[in-house]
């Protein structure tokens, strides 16, 4: 069979994820059932992807598939796209959440020749099937094309039934490479799995609704056949389970908890998306359930300490929702709750920053198990609701691909990255910067899970002055600060940006 290349950008210069390229695991699924030769080229892992592209460009190769988020990712799906076309003229398409909101600007380049929009598990298989046999692309469904320099649409794919999909084809990557650390204490083989996608919800900020229209989910049989397939085949014992919002339907997770139970598969799992009002919902005999099957961590959105910022994002929950689950975790000493929060918000105040700073500070010290993932920076995605808000308060919309690689959630916001937020002033972003650099050091748990020797043990001395500060909001002379950002700007040099 003729060969096809998949390419994993890396991120963040600052960060090395290690996590399955499960989207390109998901669209080779017709294509491996059917013999075709797939290579995926992961930027994150592999140091020399640009001499292991070029000998696989030498082959026959149909087309390379390159997928983007937001921000950092496309730099590396840029430079590999342009890496192709400069050795040859293979067809380059993108997917994944950027392009798919915004396939036009995506089109513009050079060096993209077709987007998939949406979900790709079975356009990208017309897709290639249309390519191989040189016919013409618009009777794929879900795509946007370039013609005679012309941008033109196809027909919109309906979503998927997840249950009809053939199974996703661990066996195309070396899976030993793919060891990570848990967000659990241990440290295991872990695996990102998606047993249900979408989200019914309408958050102001998350592009979610543009994407997918309704929520669909696995079967649980199905559930437990995947795990139990990825236990033997692979010896995994942790799951990360990264759908978007896992327990939508509490029926639906009560039998999964329950068939593990019954099924003796004495694993560890970790949820992304568990919405506080769903856990609120939760009976103590469910959330026993949950535990007893193995969860030792989820993910909860609560986003801010401002009433008023909740409302005006559509959040839906409210903070005392907050407090009240989290004092009810207390009863189960071996479960860690992630916390993510986001600042930055169109018109939010230092004065709502530091409401939200202040929940985190008691929310930890009421729960010990408490780990605040970190306090993203808000980033105003295209085609959401709080988008126009944005561009009101002054966002200019980047008006070329590239112009989006700038974006970022951390400490390494800098003068370019800060023009998405250009509501907020030196001041706020500066104080959010120092708010940051404690924040991963104010829990406990948050230290004992760095893998390195060397960084544990500096964070740990440093550990008290951190504390100290979060705990009493000192964030004004900080010389660990003026250190921080110098060790950033070393990293991101080396890291080659």
């Amino acid at each position: 069979m003729t060969d096809i290349i998949l390419i994993q950008p890396k991120g963040s210069p600052i960060r090395k994820l290690t996590c399955l390229p499960l989207g390109l695991l998901s669209i080779s699924r017709f294509l491996a059932k059917e013999g075709y030769n797939i290579k995926i080229i992961n930027q994150v892992i592999n140091d020399k992807w640009e001499s292991d592209l070029q000998s696989e460009l030498k082959k026959n190769i149909i087309c390379v598939g390159v997928t983007a988020m937001i921000g950092d990712s496309i730099r590396g799906g840029i430079i590999a796209s342009k890496f192709v076309k400069e050795n040859g003229n293979i067809p380059v398409i993108w997917g994944g959440p950027h392009p798919s909101i915004l396939p036009v600007q995506t089109l513009k380049e050079d060096y993209i020749d077709i987007v998939c929009e949406g979900e790709g598990d079975i356009t990208f298989y017309e897709l290639v099937k249309t390519l191989e046999k040189n016919k013409p692309l618009d009777k794929v469904r879900g795509i946007w094309y370039k013609e005679n320099k012309k941008i033109k649409k196809t027909e919109k794919r309906p979503q998927a039934d997840l249950n009809k999909l053939p199974e996703i084809p661990y066996d195309i990557i070396d899976m030993s490479k793919y060891y990570t650390t848990t967000w659990y204490k241990e440290k295991n083989f872990t695996i990102n799995v998606e047993t249900s996608r979408g989200c019914p919800f309408h958050c102001t900020y998350c592009y979610n609704p543009n994407l997918y229209s309704n929520w669909r989910d696995l079967k649980p049989e199905k559930v437990i056949e995947l795990l139990k397939t990825l236990k033997d085949t692979y010896k995994v014992r942790s799951f990360h389970f990264q759908d978007d919002n896992f327990f939508v339907n509490q029926k639906r997770t009560n039998k999964i908890m329950k068939s593990i139970i019954k099924e003796k598969l004495d694993i560890i799992m970790g949820f992304q998306g568990l919405r506080l009002d769903a856990a609120c919902r939760m009976e103590k005999n469910e959330l026993d359930l949950m535990f007893d099957a193995g969860t030792k961590y989820f993910n909860i959105g609560l986003e801010t300490g401002s009433p008023r910022i909740l409302k005006m994002i559509k959040k839906g929950t409210s903070i005392d929702q907050a407090y009240n689950f989290n004092k009810i975790l207390t009863n189960y000493p071996d479960v860690y709750p992630h916390y993510n929060f986001m600042a930055g918000f169109p018109t939010e105040t230092k004065e709502e920053m530091f409401m939200t700073v202040n929940m985190m500070a008691r929310l930890i010290r009421e729960n010990p198990n408490v780990q605040i993932i970190s306090l993203y920076l808000f980033i105003p995605w295209p085609k959401t609701d709080i988008y126009d808000l944005s561009i009101k308060e002054g966002l200019i919309p980047p008006d070329s691909l590239k112009e989006w690689i700038n974006i970022r959630w951390g400490l390494d916001v800098d003068d370019e990255a800060s023009r998405f937020n250009p509501w907020l002033d030196k001041e706020f972003i500066e104080l959010y910067k120092r708010i940051l650099l404690t924040i991963h050091t104010a829990s406990k748990t948050n230290v004992s899970k760095i893998s390195n020797f060397f960084v544990r043990n500096l964070t740990n001395i440093y550990a008290p002055i951190a504390k100290f500060r979060f705990y009493n909001s000192c964030f004004g002379f900080m010389p660990e600060y003026v250190i921080s950002k110098k060790i950033t700007r070393l990293a991101k040099v080396l890291a080659g940006y």
